[in-house]
């Protein structure tokens, strides 16, 4: 009795487990199908960034996600604190996500304060309390430049009570890291795309206008 018992209790533990990853893999498909329907439809890059860290965040049960992207060697990414947006910047290799864009690998770090790569220096200024930490590099298509670097916070579990990031949930985050990379490049493409165009037109513009002036001294010359 004892014996079926306990098969029956772990039956029940598996079907449970195997329920909560059904719910995260639709939850993902969710999210990379909000992600992807955004690139089409926005015109702001920043727009798109926001809305890539405001799915991770949701997707992962975190309580904060960032969104870090290479500049001139270095991590930039613009956070909201209140009303006010700031920027981060990050060296290649300081802090945790700089140590993934150093490596190119991702990192859990299941107490942030205990290890040894974390930089308490934000949760100094603005008074946020880093607990976990999950960061996963974003890469090219060919998965060797790194753009940057997608960044999660403080893990909840089903129960809304402090959590840490699992295996799963990395692979969760690499999998929208690598929307998120698409997304940037499509949206980088679109917005190069639109402004090779209002060039263009501009050309185009200008050189209507020189057209008519030539036509109009033309006329002149002839009639005097």
């Amino acid at each position: 009795m004892a014996a079926r018992r306990s098969r029956e209790q772990k039956l029940e533990g598996r079907v449970a487990e195997l329920e909560g990853a059904l719910g995260r893999a639709r939850a993902a498909s969710d999210a990379l199908r909000r992600v992807g329907m955004a690139v089409g439809s926005t015109r702001d890059v920043d727009e798109l960034l926001h809305l890539i860290v405001d799915v991770t965040t949701e997707v992962l049960s975190a309580e904060r996600a960032t969104l870090y992207l290479l500049d001139d060697g270095v991590l930039v990414s613009r956070v909201k604190v209140g009303d006010e947006l700031r920027t981060i910047r990050v060296a290649v290799g300081q802090g945790v996500a700089g140590r993934v864009a150093q490596t190119g690998h991702a990192l859990r770090v299941p107490d942030a304060y205990a290890d040894e790569h974390f930089d308490r220096a934000w949760d100094d200024k603005s008074g946020f309390r880093t607990r976990s930490i999950l960061a996963v590099p974003i890469k090219d298509s060919q998965e060797r430049q790194p753009l940057g670097v997608l960044q999660v916070l403080n893990k909840f579990d089903a129960a809304g009570q402090p959590g840490i990031f699992t295996r799963m949930d990395t692979e969760l985050l690499s999998t929208l890291a690598t929307q998120a990379a698409v997304s940037i490049t499509k949206a980088n493409l679109i917005e190069s795309l639109r402004a090779k165009n209002a060039q263009l037109a501009e050309a185009t513009a200008r050189l209507e206008r020189t057209t008519r002036d030539l036509e109009l001294l033309y006329e002149l010359e002839t009639a005097m």
